[in-house]
């Protein structure tokens, strides 16, 4: 679907730069750029230059296939917009070393566990409790026993808000 205007032969009539899905050009002078949507063939309107068949076009009022062909070109470039932002997530997801890390070995998590006798080390409580690390892995922190805690999830988070 170009945009230029080229004369045919036969009619005089400029090429639109718009065919319909079977091929067939759509003949006129119009702006494929214009702010409405235009009927430029019984049925056959064109918006934001892409083209939409109304079905039982006679039926219905102009300015209602206006507005519904409107709401339909928005709405398909709101989905295209959503598929391009995530395939554009995708893409980075892929080109990203492993997002997954090592869990914290079992032994680790043990020694830890007794070692802070199955308490926050910051407020002592002793519900949802989650393994923390000193040092963030992503600053370069190991999964050792010097470097994990144990942290209620309140304290982890404050944590993690100062970090």
């Amino acid at each position: 679907m170009g945009s230029e205007f080229k004369s045919t032969a036969s009619t005089g009539e400029k090429f639109s730069g718009f065919t319909l899905p079977n091929g067939v050009p759509i003949l006129g002078d119009f702006d494929p750029d214009a702010s409405e949507p235009i009927e430029v063939r019984k049925g056959i309107w064109v918006f934001r230059r892409k083209c939409y068949r109304v079905e039982d076009a006679e039926l219905v009022p102009a300015r209602e296939i206006a507005l519904r062909v409107k709401h339909a070109a928005y709405r398909a470039e709101k989905n295209i917009e959503k598929i391009q932002k995530e395939v554009a997530a995708f893409e980075n997801f892929e080109r990203l070393p492993s997002a997954r890390r090592e869990p914290i070995p079992e032994s680790v998590r043990l020694f830890v566990w007794q070692r802070d006798s199955g308490r926050c080390v910051q407020c002592g409580s002793n519900e949802r409790l989650e393994f923390d690390h000193v040092i963030p892995v992503v600053e370069g922190g190991s999964s050792t026993e010097r470097n994990v805690q144990l942290l209620c999830e309140r304290c982890n988070r404050a944590k993690g808000k100062n970090i």
